[in-house]
């Protein structure tokens, strides 16, 4: 129990510091260690299920221990600092939040948290959709058909 005390402190931790610097990470140990932050804050009980890294992508999925069809996605998009095609430089990986998929009872922590406070459940949840942009960043909280998604966009300068 201890120790999940302490995780949960350290995940938080990580989270508070790279909010400021718009979720990005330098490997996929610290992605899935913001994403495992957001499933210990959620109101399900989930557990790692998959993940999944392709060469502009990397997804983490958990899935609800309670129910077969309840799942929390969340979506890292990779970027190549310093790549040069032409000049064959591959690039230093870094990944990046594009969106997290899933219950807004899930979700709804997160984005009170770290993103918007100012927005209740209930305000949300009649508009269906809420947006702020902060810094060159969007981020948009809406529904789509039977789940929420909270998607992060660089707005063009």
């Amino acid at each position: 129990m201890k120790s999940k005390v302490l995780l949960f402190i350290l995940l938080l931790i990580a989270v508070s510091v790279n909010a400021q610097k718009g979720f990005t990470y330098s490997n996929t140990k610290d992605a899935r260690m913001f994403s495992d932050s957001i499933m210990v804050n959620s109101k399900h009980n989930y557990t790692f299920n998959s993940d999944d890294e392709r060469k502009y992508g990397y997804e983490i999925t958990y899935k609800d221990t309670e129910s077969e069809n309840t799942y929390l996605n969340v979506m890292f998009g990779i970027s190549y600092i310093g790549a040069n095609k032409d000049l064959g430089i591959s690039g230093t990986p870094e990944y990046y939040l594009k969106y997290i998929k899933g219950n807004f009872l899930d979700l709804y922590p997160f984005w009170n948290k770290y993103i918007d406070s100012k927005e209740s459940e209930e305000t949300i949840l009649n508009k269906k959709s809420t947006y702020i942009i902060e810094n060159g960043i969007k981020y948009l909280f809406d529904k789509n058909s039977d789940n929420w998604t909270i998607s992060i966009t660089n707005m063009p300068k």
